[in-house]
Formats: C-alpha cells, sequence, structure tokens
C-alpha cells in the first residue's frame, strides 16, 4: 500500500469511529435507557423530571452516573486497544531496522533484502533515477509525519463525544452539554506509544537512504546518451 493510500484508509476509519460514537452509539443506548424505563413513571425513576435537586438525589441520577463511567471506559478501553494495535503494526514492519545506525551501508547484494517484516512490507515506494542523482518517488519525511499525524487523529476522533445524560433527561435544562472523558493526548502511555512510532518510523527511513545509495555508481550509465554514444 503506498502512503497516500493508507493515510486514506486510516483517515476514512477515524471518521467513521467519531461518526458512530456522536450519533449510532449515543442513539442506541438512548432509547435502551429510555424504552426500559419509560413506564416507571414519577418517582426514583422519573425521565420526565424537571427539577435539578430532586433528580440529584434519585436513583436515575446515580445510575446515568454509572452508565457515564462506562461509556468513558469503553471510549478508554477503545484507545488503548487501537493505539497498541497501531503501534504493533508499525513494530512488525520497522522490527528489523530499530537497531540501525545513521552511517548504514547497504552492501552489495542490491536484490535481497536483510531488513524483512514480519509479515508483508506496510508500504510501496519507487526508487527514483535521473541526472539529479537516486532518490524515492515521495519525500520519504512524509512518513514519519503521516503516520504521527494518524496516530493523533485516532485519538482526536474519540475527543468531544456528549455524555448520554441530557439526551436521556429532556426536560431539565442544561446549560451546557456535559462530554464524556476520554484518553488525553499527553498521558505517559500515549507519549511513550507515540515516540516509538516516531523513532520506528525514522530508523526505517536509514536502510532506503543506504539502499539508494548502492545504485549511485549506475547513475552514469543510466543517464547515458544512447543516442550519442552509438
Amino acid at each position: 500500500m503506498r502512503l497516500e493510500e493508507f493515510e486514506q484508509t486510516q483517515s476514512q476509519a477515524s471518521s467513521q469511529v467519531q461518526v458512530f460514537l456522536k450519533d449510532s452509539w449515543l442513539s442506541t443506548l438512548r432509547s435502551a435507557i429510555r424504552s426500559s424505563l419509560s413506564e416507571a413513571g414519577k418517582g426514583w425513576f422519573n425521565l420526565d423530571e424537571t427539577i435539578w435537586e430532586v433528580y440529584k438525589i434519585s436513583k436515575l441520577a446515580k445510575f446515568m452516573q454509572l452508565v457515564n463511567f462506562a461509556m468513558q471506559d469503553t471510549l478508554r478501553y477503545l484507545v488503548q486497544d487501537s493505539l497498541a494495535l497501531y503501534k504493533q503494526t508499525v513494530h512488525d514492519g520497522c522490527h528489523e531496522v530499530l537497531n540501525v545506525q545513521e552511517d548504514l551501508v547497504w552492501g552489495e547484494d542490491i536484490i535481497n533484502s536483510p531488513y524483512k517484516p514480519k509479515k508483508n512490507p506496510l508500504f510501496f515506494v519507487d526508487l527514483t533515477m535521473d541526472k539529479d542523482g537516486v532518490g524515492y518517488g515521495i519525500d520519504l519525511q512524509n512518513f514519519e509525519q503521516t503516520v504521527i499525524s494518524l496516530f493523533d487523529k485516532g485519538i482526536a476522533c474519540t475527543k468531544n463525544v456528549p455524555q448520554l445524560e441530557k439526551m436521556v433527561m429532556k426536560k431539565l435544562f442544561w446549560s451546557a452539554t456535559p462530554l464524556l472523558e476520554t484518553v488525553g493526548e499527553n498521558e505517559p502511555p500515549v507519549v511513550e506509544t507515540r515516540e516509538f512510532i516516531r523513532k520506528a518510523t525514522q530508523k526505517s527511513i536509514i536502510p532506503l537512504i543506504a539502499y539508494a545509495r548502492e545504485y549511485e555508481k549506475y547513475l552514469e550509465l543510466f543517464n547515458l546518451d544512447i543516442n550519442a554514444y552509438l
């Protein structure tokens, strides 16, 4: 998969998750709670309560608090599991290059690579040669920028999800829409995972640069004007 295809696929997945969390998920839970308690009438589970003081001491308020905690736990597990999978995907693709040095020399064998992923390569890149030298069909720095940007988008898509309480208690006055708490982008495990992905991506570029250098000896031949030579 090329980098732009990977970016498009991951961005679409994040957008779909965001839509689900703010639409289908909330609507399904709201409908389930309201339909289950619709016959409760006035009392501890009065869905039509209009007085905040009465609502706050009701069993319904305590129940909604538990629902809120459960939803926040769900968001946290969703983010943690997704980031762990993303990290593992990068690790599987880069595990052979994590300890390479900047001065790496590829060697004479340009057919077989000693740096093989555990499964399939994450990305396809095109080696290019012209009068200006040997390189690739994409700026290699884009890989780090893209994978980190997608990492942060994966976290951001779980932010600003409304709490369910306002949607269930429709007759109470709400001055604002309370939001569910989720994983923060600066939490230590998140920072650690982001830095691992950043360093792994940086390391993966080193063999690419070293590999391209091995073709420099063929530049003169590649750029030869055949008509002039003949």
